[in-house]
Parts: structure tokens; sequence; C-alpha cells
């Protein structure tokens, strides 16, 4: 049993997360060069980089509510505080890590006449840019430490500790 696991891991998963990040990077290159809505190419692949970047936004927001502890907030607080902001930006996916990032701040992140995430308080201040690169910096070894643990499961390491 456990050299399957070894062989799934190095055999299936391992190439397929090779071949998923570079399909993601393809899907987001086109989507920078031609995801324009109005064009019929464009609009394809700006709904294939939201496709493709539905899950990865929401675990970024999850991260970034773990992360919350490092600037004094509470992760089930901020989630339930974004919530509500994070269907405000246009894209269907950029306003959950921002959302998330604003309620565990307590900033108003703003786009004039497009949106306002927490709209209730005051804008970021230069203290707080230190405060949001902890934040993201935190989120991501919390990213880290998943997707680790994760692999260490899948691949059977896990089985004799």
């Amino acid at each position: 049993w456990r050299g399957r696991r070894a062989a799934l891991s190095t055999s299936l998963v391992l190439p397929l997360g090779v071949a998923a990040a570079v399909w993601v990077k393809g899907v987001n290159t086109l989507d920078s060069m031609l995801g324009y809505r109005t064009k019929p190419v464009g609009g394809a692949s700006a709904r294939l980089d939201d496709l493709a970047m539905y899950l990865p936004a929401r675990a970024s927001a999850g991260c970034l509510a773990v992360a919350a502890l490092s600037v004094g907030g509470s992760p089930i607080g901020v989630l339930r505080r974004a919530r509500p902001w994070a269907r405000e930006p246009a894209s269907p996916n950029s306003g959950w890590p921002m959302a998330t990032g604003a309620a565990a701040l307590g900033v108003r992140l703003e786009k004039p006449g497009n949106y306002a995430l927490n709209p209730a308080v005051d804008p970021p201040t230069p203290a707080d840019a230190e405060r949001a690169a902890r934040l993201v910096a935190v989120g991501g070894g919390v990213a880290v430490a998943v997707a680790a643990g994760w692999l260490l499961a899948l691949s059977g390491v896990t089985a004799w500790l």
C-alpha cells in the first residue's frame, strides 16, 4: 500500500501539479494579453481565467483569514465581514482576497466609481502598509504549510509519524 501511494505521488500527482501550474500560467497570460470581454477571443480567455482562478482566489482568502491572527484579527470574523464585499469588484475572483485583506486590516479599499470594500472605515495609512505586508507574508506561509501538509499526506510520509 505504501509503495502505491509513493508511486501515485511521483508518477501522477507531481506531473499533474507541474502541468497544472503551466496551464494556469498560460491562462493568466492569455487573459493579460487578450482578456477583454468585448472581443470574441478576449472574452473567452477572460472567462477561462475566471474559471481557473475560482478556487485559488477563495483559498487565498482563507489563507489571509488565518493570517489575520498576525494583525490582531479573528479568521471567522474576518471572513464574515469580507463576504458581502467580495462580489463588489467586476472580477468574480479578485474581490475575495481584497475583501478579506480589507477586513483583516480594518481599512477601506476603494476604486472610486466601481467598488468600496469595507466602506464604513478609513482608507489605509502608511502604517497599514507594514501590517498588510505582514498579512500577505503570513498568508503565504499558511498556503505553503497547507500545500506541504497535503503533499505529505498524499505521499504517505505521514503514515509513520
